[in-house]
């Protein structure tokens, strides 16, 4: 219950800052690239979901395995985990540092993602989290989409806050290994997804904003009145 707490705060200020930064929708990479490369991306976030699981041993967030609450939990991580922290760093502050800091501006949204990840109190995690926010970071860089990290991220924390934590705890052989068949085959598909799109390259790649029509203006008249 506290992810949408947390996620919708943030969420409005985004949105706020977009719309005063007057960023285009495709710089912040709100536009679907190469689709089917994009969905399958997400299969990537099995593996994530299981290296992390290893690190931190979670309880699960839903006590007993039920669909419904497993397909609200799930939804909920998707949107106010996935969603709004890829439009956040990934989306917005990448997009805002490129003007500034180049190509290094993946580096420094990576150290901003990983310190977010402190709570754990676990430095092995903090090096996972970069690792996985400079990946994140490359991918969007170079398809101009946020789609695909944003469906990695959230089958991540699906995987590492509700799929393993019951399958360690379950006995049920045939759960587990049907979560396990899924965690492998996501992982497959997503990692070729991954490659697939950086070998074939953007649509529209993330790049800064040109000044719009409007921030011109005020500038010219700016000058004009000097």
């Amino acid at each position: 219950a506290w992810y949408p707490a947390v996620a919708l705060p943030l969420l409005v200020a985004t949105i706020v800052l977009i719309r005063q930064g007057g960023v285009s929708a495709q710089r912040l990479g709100l536009t679907p690239g190469r689709l089917p490369l994009e969905l399958a991306m997400g299969g990537f976030g099995f593996g994530l979901g299981a290296l992390e699981f290893l690190i931190l041993q979670p309880v699960p967030i839903i006590e007993q395995f039920a669909w419904v609450p497993f397909l609200l939990a799930s939804l909920s991580l998707l949107i106010f985990t996935g969603f709004a922290e890829e439009l956040w760093f990934r989306g917005l502050l990448q997009h805002s540092a490129l003007r500034a800091l180049g190509n290094k501006a993946i580096v420094y949204v990576a150290l901003l993602f990983a310190i977010l990840h402190i709570g754990y109190l676990s430095f092995i995690d903090f090096l996972f989290v970069l690792a996985v926010g400079l990946i994140f970071g490359l991918i969007v860089l170079r398809t101009g989409s946020i789609l695909g990290v944003t469906l990695a991220h959230g089958t991540t924390n699906i995987t590492l806050f509700l799929l393993l934590p019951h399958t360690s705890n379950s006995d049920a052989t045939q759960f587990t290994n049907i979560v396990w068949i899924v965690i492998l085959g996501g992982t497959v598909i997503g990692t070729i997804a991954i490659a697939l799109a950086l070998w074939l390259g953007p649509r529209q790649a993330q790049t800064p904003d040109a000044p719009s029509n409007q921030h011109a203006a005020q500038e010219q008249g700016m000058l004009a009145s000097e």
